[in-house]
């Protein structure tokens, strides 16, 4: 996948800022930022399990705006959280951007 990238010491899996697409590249939930934020926290599921990691290796996640779909994918860990306000971002329509650093167990690379 060309969405990954390891660091130097190989433990983490940077996931790029993705939007909430489809397997098209067609925006999803056009004005709805949860369901967005829902649509890419299951992109990144599927981009860390694809590497032998899951949600719960992940130490942050999206503002608290999208706090409904964060505890669902993430359940009652407590996370650290942070949104950047912008006036738009480059793919038209989309309303939030995610990504997430994971560590990845040495033992499941």
């Amino acid at each position: 996948m060309d969405l990954l990238s390891r660091g130097e010491g190989g433990d983490y899996v940077f996931v790029s800022g993705l939007t909430a697409t489809d397997e098209n590249g067609n925006l999803l939930h056009k004005e709805d930022i949860v369901a967005q934020a829902r649509a890419i926290c299951r992109k990144i599921e599927g981009i860390l399990r694809h590497v032998g990691a899951g949600l719960n290796r992940v130490p942050d996640a999206p503002y608290k705006e999208t706090a409904e779909a964060r505890w669902e994918m993430f359940g009652d860990r407590f996370l650290t959280a942070m949104g950047i306000p912008v006036q738009s971002l480059i793919r038209k329509d989309a309303l939030i951007e995610i990504k997430v650093v994971a560590n990845v167990p040495s033992d499941r690379r």
